[in-house]
């Protein structure tokens, strides 16, 4: 192979530039040598081999000395490429790293072509699927946001007269439930919200959003109805967030069917993983009884979570590009795309990040919207890699997803990889959220997340709690990622069951048989230790702040064998950091079992901020009689211990009570069939709204 003069070339421009000696691992011979080094291919395949290691190493030449961003490749298909950022907007926050890296849509493309032809399940996948390789491409408009494309309205204006309409809000704000987050002042999508006069509610059955006015608990109705029914493809109504008079509603969609039957691969694959995307739809709701559509924007990929801080609301998706696709197709789904007005564009080159070594199908893909406005005008990034669990503190965005890296790798034996997947890591991506949203790094840490609770930030550092076969490992991380504590074999043997971070105070619950509650002391960053150990029967799904050093626990009641499948709520006292003791406890074990939705939600979890009581909605079920009851329960701390004060018992109607809330005096209850008020002093129930019954009142399930 000769030396090319294209490397002599680009070897000159690049020494002109940076006005110094080049490393001699630059120089046009060591790159010649090191494509010569490559293993043989078949001759067919060779020159394409060498001439892609070429480019590709051409790229990371001018890369690695000038800084330059890998430019764009034009495509003439039906997706539109969205304009690249000039190199002056692109921050050093943004950098690339160990792991990610920036490319061309052509070295993404080719990434997945290759990806296709070796992938392991290929061999029978081509017959489950071969639908998809006749697939029709997309049909969008060739057109770009800023063309001025009106977005569709729903029915119904805001109110522009003097006079104030029937759904207006003026006048005093009660004192009402708010949804439960991990971060105050960070609102997370649930789905209930609640303003003191209205409640918002997502009613899955119905696949519409209820505005019911509550200024009369006693007599509650509905204000308006926002139906999630779309023309163009199947769209199912997720959480809801409500900022003022903005109504955001999030939805999961799906193409529509069209007409006759489809395939049934088609329907489980296409239709659920392929072409899935979370849409959001903001309305102005000035005018409670007529919500305006304001705008709306849809990304590739199912949702991973959300956050509001103000107006700006964050959504996070994992994509994943459908392999199994013809070349052409394959190409055109490599990149996760935005809807707005008909619209379809492409992340941009600059805002994509890969895995250098890299091996998923899965993009995380992040959007910044301002619900204030009129228009999506998104900012968005993506990272090949996926995401799973996300904590943000509306300064940093924090995503992890678990990593499968070792697990693809060759293995001899069954039993290595067994061994493997105990240890499996945790890829952690970071962005910065101050201005806009900056890439800034990621890292890999020993372990599994539990939930978003595993993560937290505290001055200028990171915290994350995870799951390792060597025990519990809590792992402190500066702001650029770089471990700078470490704390691990905590409870070998055991899972973290729940987590919370307080402070400088990180409050762990693991299981086996008994529920240790470990206190580990976070003051000295460099060397986190545990102070404190506490064991007693059952478990904790979820922990809670009560005050500084009181801490609520909702899990399940045990014995020395294990649980016993009592839902108990536990009072933690940790005033003292190496003494923590459980000072009471409330057991519900009027029933074979009962449990709470708060065991896998902590947004069902309600706090009454004015008088320092805190409510779970709770089920009970008898075994000997088939019976099933559920129920809100209303707890206070009173001289040091639990205290149960009301019990709301709706009537019942064959669906789960899945939250509960207040506003003033009233207390109400939400299941998927109907919403109750209820005295909050006596537990009289004082109107109710029961969405389904048929013409015999019976409650009807859909």
């Amino acid at each position: 192979m000769k030396k090319s003069k294209n490397f002599d070339d680009i070897y000159k421009a690049l020494q002109a530039e940076t006005a110094q000696a080049l490393p001699q691992s630059l120089s046009p011979a060591a790159i010649v040598q090191s494509l010569e080094s490559v293993q043989p291919q078949p001759k067919k395949h060779r020159a394409a081999r060498y001439a892609s290691i070429a480019a590709a190493v051409a790229v990371v030449v001018i890369a690695a000395a000038v800084g330059l961003r890998l430019s764009g490749v034009p495509r003439s298909d039906s997706v539109i490429s969205a304009p690249r950022l000039p190199q002056s907007a692109q921050t050093s926050a943004e950098a690339e790293d160990a792991y990610l890296r920036t490319a061309s849509y052509a070295e993404i493309e080719n990434f997945f072509l290759e990806k296709q032809k070796t992938y392991k399940a290929k061999s029978y996948a081509d017959d489950m699927f071969a639908f998809n390789f006749n697939a029709p491409k997309d049909a969008v408009p060739e057109t770009a946001y800023g063309t001025g494309a009106a977005p569709n309205m729903a029915e119904g204006t805001a109110n522009s007269g003097s006079a104030p309409a029937a759904g207006d809000i003026s006048g005093e704000v009660r004192a009402h439930g708010e949804t439960n987050t991990q971060v105050e002042g960070v609102d997370e999508a649930d789905i209930l919200k609640n303003d003191g006069n209205y409640l918002y509610i997502v009613r899955r059955a119905k696949n519409a959003i209820e505005i019911v006015d509550i200024r009369d608990p006693k007599q509650m109705h509905t204000a308006a109805t926002v139906s999630c029914a779309s023309e163009s493809e199947m769209r199912s109504a997720e959480e809801l967030y409500v900022y003022g008079n903005r109504l955001v509603v999030l939805y999961s969609a799906r193409p529509s069917n069209g007409e006759g039957a489809i395939d049934m691969y088609r329907a489980c694959y296409a239709y659920t993983v392929e072409n899935l995307k979370t849409a959001v739809e903001v309305y102005d709701i000035s005018d409670r009884t007529a919500p305006r559509l304001c705008f709306d924007y849809a990304v590739d990929g199912g949702q991973i979570s959300s956050r509001l801080d103000g107006s700006t609301l964050l959504l996070t998706t994992t994509y994943s590009v459908p392999i199994y696709k013809n070349e052409d197709d394959m190409k055109n789904a490599c990149v996760p795309c935005t809807y707005q007005a008909e619209e379809k564009t492409r992340f941009s080159e600059s805002d994509i990040r890969i895995v250098s070594d890299a091996d998923s199908t899965e993009y995380l893909t992040v959007s910044r919207l301002d619900i204030s406005a009129d228009t999506a005008a998104p900012q968005t990034k993506a990272v090949l890699g996926g995401g799973e669990e996300l904590y943000c503190d509306g300064e940093s965005l924090l995503v992890a997803q678990t990593d499968f890296s070792e697990l693809q790798k060759e293995s001899e034996t069954v039993q290595n990889d067994i061994a493997r997947l105990t240890e499996l890591h945790t890829r952690l991506y970071a962005f910065d959220l101050k201005g806009g949203i900056a890439y800034k790094g990621s890292t890999q840490i020993q372990g599994r997340t539990l939930n978003q609770f595993s993560m937290d930030s505290f001055g200028n550092c990171y915290r994350i709690a995870t799951t390792a076969d060597s025990g519990s490992i809590v792992t402190v991380l500066s702001k650029d990622l770089k471990t700078v504590g470490e704390l691990g074999g905590i409870a070998k043997g055991e899972s973290i069951y729940a987590a919370r971070f307080m402070g400088d105070t990180a409050y762990l619950v693991t299981f086996y048989q008994t529920d240790p509650l470990f206190v580990i002391d976070l003051s000295d960053p460099t060397a986190p230790k545990v102070t404190g150990e506490l064991k007693i029967p059952g478990f904790s799904n979820y922990l809670h702040p009560y005050s500084e050093n009181l801490l609520i626990g909702v899990g399940q009641d045990g014995t020395a064998a294990g649980a016993n499948g009592h839902l108990k709520i536990s009072l933690f006292d940790v005033s003292d950091k190496q003494n923590p003791k459980e000072i009471s406890k409330a057991v519900y074990s009027g029933s074979s079992v009962s449990t709470s939705p708060v065991q896998n939600t902590h947004k069902a979890f309600l706090t009454v901020r004015e008088s320092g009581e805190f409510a779970i909605p709770v089920q009970e079920i008898s075994y000997s009689t088939s019976a099933f009851r559920w129920y809100a329960s209303m707890l206070c701390v009173q001289d040091g211990k639990l205290q149960i004060t009301g019990t709301y018992t709706p009537k019942a109607d064959g669906t789960e009570l899945t939250r509960v809330t207040y506003a003033g005096e009233t207390v109400f209850t939400l299941s998927e069939n109907t919403l109750t008020a209820f005295d909050k002093a006596t537990g009289e129930i004082l109107s109710e709204i029961t969405y389904n019954r048929d013409a015999s009142g019976n409650v009807v399930i859909e």
